[in-house]
């Protein structure tokens, strides 16, 4: 029932419910069922192109239930920390945070123990989804380069 599709380079576009509204036209993206672009690659968007592809490889338009165990950037007092959503209702998201390991290096985050920190937040605090970090040693982890500098300009870091 999944359904994957490119009509740009680099660009692909995907949704959980295939649909096909709108095939007998020959359009096949339309926005039905929640359909999510990623960036595949190093694709130089075109031109006018620029701020719409950064925000769709980032943050999907609404943070739905089949996000539920994916790692995410969470805003809180304006500062980004990498989390796993756990639960999705309406327009909340529970999430567990991770914590910085020092206030010089912001990319280097830990798990606190031992008490887990979990709170709901609105699902617009939430920046971006992400792929899972990278162990840097036994107890810390860096968030992908590339979404560490897009977290920077964003916030003004």
């Amino acid at each position: 029932m999944h359904q994957v599709l490119s009509t740009t380079p680099g660009v692909l576009k995907y949704r959980d419910i295939s649909c096909f509204c709108q095939a007998a036209e020959d359009v096949w993206d339309c926005p039905c069922y929640s359909l999510q672009d990623v960036v595949v690659g190093d694709v130089p968007p075109t031109e006018g192109d620029q701020s719409e592809v950064q925000t769709q490889q980032h943050r999907p338009d609404v943070i739905e239930l089949h996000h539920c165990g994916k790692w995410c950037i969470v805003r809180y007092d304006d500062q980004p920390y990498p989390s796993i959503i756990l639960e999705v209702e309406e327009h909340s998201v529970k999430i567990k945070c991770m914590h910085r390991n020092s206030r010089y290096d912001l990319n280097r985050l830990y798990w606190p123990s031992p008490i887990e920190d979990v709170n709901w937040y609105l699902d617009d605090e939430i920046m971006c989804l992400m792929p899972e970090p990278v162990a840097v040693n036994k107890r810390a982890i860096q968030v992908d380069e590339k979404i560490w500098a897009y977290l920077k300009e964003e916030l003004g870091l």
